[in-house]
């Protein structure tokens, strides 16, 4: 009886462990960097991985940029640094002031799934005051 328990203790053990090696890299650098306000609106996001990602699984469904303006954002992806760094460049520049959430899903074979927010850079001042006239205007005829 003791046999039989020790030997169903060890395979519960050994099948209980799981190998390091099989996990996929983890992020270690984003930029524009989460939580910023007034990124850039022609930024490039840029993500830094510990260990080289698989360029056939980053696409537009596991590499996703989101503008809760405007919606998917589409762009083109390009690596650097041994494949250990993500670009992704938007089509266009973003909307000024918008909210741009990426997401990495755990299709891009990493291992936990990462998201971050930044807040592009506002209208300045003196271009709001150009606008602002117009704005007026419009209202004027509605």
């Amino acid at each position: 009886m003791k046999k039989t328990l020790l030997t169903v203790i060890f395979f519960a053990f050994l099948f209980s462990i799981k190998t390091v090696s099989a996990q996929g890299p983890l992020v270690i650098n984003v930029s524009p960097l989460n939580q910023v306000i007034n990124a850039p609106r022609n930024s490039q996001i840029t993500v830094t991985f510990n260990a080289p990602v698989d360029t056939l699984s980053v696409n537009e469904t596991s590499f996703r940029v989101f503008s809760r303006l405007s919606g998917p954002v589409p762009g083109t992806f390009d690596f650097g640094a041994a494949d250990k760094l993500v670009r992704f460049t938007p089509d266009t520049p973003f909307l000024a002031g918008e909210w741009v959430t990426v997401t990495l899903s755990k299709a891009l074979r990493i291992q936990i799934m990462f998201r971050w927010r930044m807040v592009t850079a506002g209208i300045s001042g003196q271009k709001l005051r150009q606008v602002l006239p117009t704005i007026h205007c419009l209202r004027l005829f509605l």
